[in-house]
């Protein structure tokens, strides 16, 4: 019987789009699996970061402020939102939720996440991505966007779908 692997940081999928002239317009996403083992069954937990372009480092390659909470979201997916983000990555829907995007709340603020298919000249070209967070103490909202290609958004589908059949110990 092959052995589970337990991972201790996060494996992740980033999707990078970079603006070499406006900074402000770059922003980047990574796709978080973590495995927290508890005493009965291992939670399978599903995040997704999002962070805005800061600029450039000495060798000109695209920064972000990852480690800067003002300017990068984090969302935690369920099992819901994965399959909610699949029926739009199948084709089954344009967008997410019934208003185009999923909402979470906390005690500090809430946040939206939004998935819509892009296309051009009748031809699915890829897909707009967009998360917001509102924090209550300050009103203050962030919003950050991009774009996904079909390719990345091909490898999002599979990693979801292999996160739920993690989730449910139906493949291991």
């Amino acid at each position: 019987m092959e052995k589970e692997i337990k991972y201790n940081d996060p494996n992740e999928m980033r999707i990078y789009k970079v603006s070499p002239k406006d900074f402000s317009r770059g922003a980047a996403s990574k796709f978080q699996l973590r495995v927290k083992p508890t005493k009965y069954q291992d939670e399978i937990l599903v995040f997704v970061e999002t962070s805005r372009q800061t600029g450039q480092d000495d060798n000109g390659n695209a920064t972000f402020a990852w480690k800067d909470k003002e300017q990068t979201i984090c969302i935690k997916l369920e099992e819901v939102d994965l399959g909610e983000l699949l029926t739009v990555l199948n084709g089954v829907k344009d967008s997410l939720g019934q208003k185009g995007s999923l909402f979470h709340q906390t005690s500090k603020g809430n946040s939206t996440l939004s998935l819509n298919r892009a296309v051009k000249d009748g031809v699915p070209s890829g897909y707009y991505f967009e998360v917001s967070r509102k924090i209550n103490e300050t009103n203050a909202v962030l919003r950050i966007k991009h774009t996904i290609s079909l390719a990345e958004a091909e490898i999002l589908r599979v990693l979801f779908m292999d996160a739920i059949s993690r989730k449910y110990r139906w493949r291991y």
